[in-house]
C-alpha cells in the first residue's frame, strides 16, 4: 500500500481512540470544558450509563454562533496560543481536539449562548447545520449513540449498570476537586446526586458519607507548591485497592502518578499491617510552569520538574498528619494545620523537668531493667490516679442517672443489694488531696494500668471505659521511634560486652558483614572478623540482650543482602532499625509492675505513631463504657 495521507474522518476517529474509551471519558472532558467557561453549574445526564446519551448543561461564558463550527474542529481552542501558554497551562483541556474526536463516534450537538446574546445557536456536528435555540445563557453538549459509527468498538463497552458507575465516577472526581461548583448528576431522569458549592471538606463528607473521625489533616506548603488533604487512621486502611478511597489531584486535575502513590506508600509503609491499602484525598497545588500536563492525550499524567523536590512535600506532609502520639476521634476538620503538624516534645525535656521514681522489680523473671529509658511515673502519680478515678466514677454515674431504673427495694429475708464499688474505697489514712486541676489535666490519654493479662496485654483505665495494650507491640513502637531519632542525631550508642559474642556465618553472610561493617557499627554492632566463617561481636545496643546478638546479626546481614540498591536510603534505615527495635522490645510473659506498666504507657503517649507497631499491627485499642454497657445489656 503507497503512503497517503488519511482522511480527516479517519483521523478523527483514530484520535478518539486515545480519548474516548467510554462514556466516563465524554463525562470528563465535556464537563473539564465547562470548568474552563467559568461555570458555577454544571449538569449531566446519562442515559444507558452514557452509551445511548450524554448531555452536559452548564452556566460558562458561552461560545459565539460565529465560532461554534471552529469549536468541533480538531487542533482548535481558545486556551492557549502559543509554546510559552502551553508550557503553563492553567485549563482543564487545551489541546483542541476532544470534542472533534466525540464527534467522530457519536452523534454530537452543540448549544451554546453568550450573555449578551438574545438567544442560543445549534450546531448539529454531523451535518454542519446551525439553527436557533432558545436556552439560558451557557452550552449544553449532547451526544448520541456512543460508537455508532464504530461498531467493533461499541462491543468493547460494558453494561450499561458499569458505564453508568464509570461516568458518576468521572463526575465525581470533578466534584470533589471543584467544591465551589453546583453538580448534579442524573441517570435515566433518576436524580444520583445534587450538590451546593460547599467547602473542600463538606464536599468530601457529602460524596463519601464516611466517618470523619477516621481521617486526619495533611498539609504541607513551599514557595512553589502546596499540599492538602485527608489521609486514614491506619488502623482504617483497607483490605485492597479496590476497596480504598484513593484520590490525587493536581492543580484540580484528577491523575495517575506513580512518584506521587510512592510518596504515599512510603509514608505509610510503618504503619499498615500486612497488604492493607490507605485511602487518601490529596490536592498537591504547583507552579503551573513547573508541572508538565501535555503528557498523555487524556491528560491522566503529568511531569514534575523537580519530582524530588514534590516527593519529599508529599511523604513528609503524610508521615507528619500520621505521627501525632495517641489521638482519639475528633470530627473531622477540627485540626488546624499547626495541629496538625506539632507532635509532643521528646521525652528527654520532659524528664529533665520532673523527677522520676526508679521502678522496682521483684519478680525473678524481671531483674532486667525494662528498657523504657528513664521516663518512670512521676511521685505524684497514686494522688493523680485517686483524683482522676474518682472523677471517673462520679462521670460514670452521672451518665448513666437519666437512664438508670429505680432500684428495687430489698424483700424481708433477701440479701441486700451489693453497694457501689468506689462506696467501700474510702481511704482509712488521710492523704494530702491533690490540688484541684481540670479532668483532661489529670487524666493520661491511655489512664492508669490495672493489671497485665496472661503476660502479653496491660489493662488500663481512662475516663472513656478500658484501654488493652499489647506491650510489646508497644514497646517494639517506642523503641523504634527511639532509635530512628538516635540515628538520625548520630550513631545508636553502643555498650561494650565483657566477653565479645562469637557469631558463625555462612559465606554470603560473611561478605555482606564485610560490605556493610560500617553499617552495623552505626547501629550499636562492632564487630570483627575472629576466622574465616565467625565474627566476634564486641557492642550491643543497651536494650538488646547479648542471648539476641546472633538472631538479631544474622536478620540484618539478610536485610542488607537482599535490599536493592534502588530502594531510598531511609527505607533501608527503617527496616534495619525496626529489626533491631523487634529483638529489644519486652517479650510476652514478663512480669510487670505497675510502675513499669504506666511507665510504659506514658512512654507509648509521648510517641509518635504510637497506635501500631512497626508491622503495622495496633498497639492499644480502647472499650468505651458504653460498648461495654451494651455487652451486659445495661440500660436496655
Amino acid at each position: 500500500m503507497p503512503i497517503q495521507l488519511l482522511p480527516d474522518t479517519l483521523i478523527n476517529q483514530i484520535a478518539a481512540g486515545e480519548v474516548v474509551e467510554r462514556p466516563a471519558s465524554i463525562v470528563k472532558e465535556l464537563a473539564e470544558n465547562s470548568l474552563d467557561a467559568g461555570a458555577t453549574e454544571i449538569a449531566i445526564h446519562l442515559e444507558a450509563g452514557g452509551i445511548e446519551r450524554v448531555c452536559v448543561r452548564d452556566d460558562g461564558c458561552g461560545i459565539p454562533a460565529s465560532e461554534l463550527p471552529l469549536a468541533v474542529a480538531r487542533h482548535a481552542t481558545s486556551k492557549i496560543d502559543s509554546l510559552k501558554a502551553l508550557l503553563s497551562v492553567t485549563t482543564k483541556g487545551f489541546r483542541g481536539e476532544a470534542l472533534a474526536a466525540i464527534a467522530a463516534v457519536t452523534h454530537l450537538t452543540i448549544a451554546s449562548r453568550p450573555r449578551e446574546a438574545p438567544h442560543g445557536m445549534k450546531l448539529d456536528a454531523r451535518s454542519g447545520e446551525l439553527t436557533p435555540y432558545a436556552m439560558a445563557p451557557g452550552t449544553e453538549v449532547d451526544c448520541r449513540a456512543l460508537f455508532d459509527t464504530v461498531p467493533a468498538r461499541r462491543k468493547f463497552l460494558k453494561t450499561p449498570q458499569t458505564e453508568a458507575h464509570h461516568a458518576i465516577e468521572a463526575a465525581r472526581r470533578l466534584a470533589l476537586a471543584h467544591p465551589q461548583v453546583a453538580w448534579q448528576v442524573t441517570h435515566n431522569d433518576k436524580l444520583v446526586w445534587r450538590l451546593a458549592p460547599q467547602s473542600a471538606e463538606a464536599r468530601f463528607l457529602a460524596l463519601f458519607h464516611t466517618d470523619p473521625a477516621e481521617w486526619r489533616l495533611a498539609h504541607a506548603e513551599t514557595p512553589a507548591a502546596q499540599l492538602l488533604g485527608w489521609v486514614i487512621e491506619p488502623r482504617f486502611a483497607r483490605e485492597s485497592a479496590r476497596q480504598a478511597l484513593q484520590y490525587l489531584f493536581v492543580n484540580g486535575r484528577a491523575v495517575r502518578d506513580r512518584l506521587l502513590a510512592q510518596a504515599v506508600r512510603q509514608a505509610y509503609h510503618d504503619v499498615l499491617h500486612g497488604h492493607r491499602q490507605p485511602s487518601y484525598v490529596l490536592f498537591l497545588t504547583v507552579a503551573p510552569e513547573l508541572v508538565d500536563v501535555n503528557v498523555h492525550p487524556a491528560k491522566s499524567e503529568v511531569r514534575f520538574r523537580d519530582p524530588n523536590a514534590i516527593f519529599r512535600l508529599v511523604n513528609g506532609a503524610i508521615a507528619q498528619a500520621l505521627a501525632p502520639t495517641v489521638v482519639f476521634p475528633q470530627p473531622l476538620g477540627t485540626e488546624t494545620t499547626e495541629a496538625a503538624g506539632k507532635t509532643q516534645p521528646p521525652l528527654a525535656t520532659e524528664r529533665a523537668t520532673a523527677p522520676a521514681t526508679r521502678a522496682i522489680v521483684s519478680s525473678p523473671a524481671a531483674q532486667q531493667r525494662l528498657p523504657f529509658g528513664t521516663s518512670t511515673v512521676r511521685d505524684s502519680a497514686n494522688a493523680r490516679y485517686l483524683a482522676f478515678a474518682a472523677h471517673a466514677f462520679v462521670d460514670a454515674n452521672t451518665a448513666r442517672s437519666e437512664t438508670a431504673t429505680p432500684a428495687p427495694t430489698t424483700p424481708p429475708g433477701a440479701l441486700p443489694p451489693l453497694a457501689p464499688a468506689h462506696e467501700h474505697a474510702a481511704p482509712e489514712v488521710a492523704a494530702p488531696s491533690p490540688p484541684p486541676v481540670e479532668p483532661s489535666a489529670t487524666e493520661p490519654p491511655l489512664g492508669y494500668a490495672l493489671a497485665q493479662l496472661h503476660g502479653i496485654y496491660i489493662l488500663a483505665q481512662n475516663r472513656r471505659g478500658l484501654v488493652l495494650v499489647d506491650m510489646h507491640a508497644a514497646h517494639e513502637r517506642i523503641l523504634y521511634e527511639r532509635l530512628k531519632r538516635h540515628y538520625d542525631e548520630a550513631a545508636l550508642p553502643a555498650q561494650p560486652l565483657l566477653h565479645p559474642v562469637p557469631v558463625r556465618l555462612n559465606g554470603a553472610a560473611l561478605a555482606t558483614f564485610t560490605e556493610h561493617r560500617v553499617t552495623l557499627a552505626q547501629l550499636g554492632l562492632e564487630a570483627s572478623l575472629l576466622d574465616t566463617e565467625t565474627i566476634a561481636v564486641r557492642t550491643h545496643p543497651p536494650f538488646v540482650a547479648p542471648r539476641e546478638i546472633p538472631a538479631l546479626v544474622a536478620e540484618l546481614l539478610e536485610t542488607l543482602r537482599d535490599a536493592p540498591t534502588s530502594n531510598a536510603v531511609t527505607a533501608r534505615r527503617d527496616a534495619l532499625l525496626a529489626r533491631v527495635a523487634c529483638h529489644g522490645a519486652v517479650r510476652a510473659n514478663r512480669a510487670l509492675t505497675h510502675d513499669e506498666m504506666n511507665a510504659l504507657l506514658r512512654d507509648l503517649e509521648a510517641t509518635e505513631r504510637g497506635g501500631q507497631c512497626n508491622h503495622g499491627r495496633p498497639t492499644w485499642i480502647e472499650l468505651p463504657l458504653a460498648a461495654l454497657d451494651a455487652l451486659f445489656l445495661r440500660g436496655q
